[in-house]
């Protein structure tokens, strides 16, 4: 018997799109993505992704920004357990390798994902608040007597 989707009730469909789209990817791979597939699984019409995506390129940009959201948080988090600066760019290395770790596939979706980045600017935003956390551990680890 075949599972059958929650079907989408009022709310935010967005949300519920990308929710669907990281299941299809968890069992099919980025292949398996299609705005049709999600629109089935999210319960919705074939039509309704393209109230939030223009094509199957926005929808892999948001789900890799929403999946490097999700890894600047909890290398946030974890750096914020910590007040050394080694012990916070320690702390930020696990943090990355625990999400690579825990949710491959958006891993790859953020850093490995066919779109043109440049092109989606929540995305680039993204990419630079990460980044500049990152750098900034760096840079407080280069300090005299580190």
């Amino acid at each position: 018997m075949t599972e059958r989707p929650e079907p989408y009730h009022h709310g935010n469909l967005k949300a519920a799109l990308l929710d669907a789209a990281f299941k299809v990817i968890v069992k099919t791979g980025l292949s398996g993505v299609t705005l049709r597939e999600i629109a089935r699984q999210a319960g919705v019409s074939h039509n309704a992704p393209y109230r939030h995506f223009s094509s199957k390129e926005d929808l892999i940009a948001a789900l890799a920004t929403v999946s490097l959201q999700q890894l600047t948080e909890g290398v946030r988090e974890a750096v914020g357990r910590e007040t050394g600066a080694e012990e916070r760019l320690v702390a930020a290395a696990r943090a990355y390798l625990g999400f690579a770790l825990d949710y491959p596939d958006r891993f790859n979706l953020t850093f490995h994902a066919a779109f043109e980045r440049e092109q989606h600017a929540e995305y680039v935003k993204s990419y630079t608040v990460s980044l500049t956390l990152l750098s900034d551990l760096i840079r407080d680890c280069a300090g005299p007597g580190v």
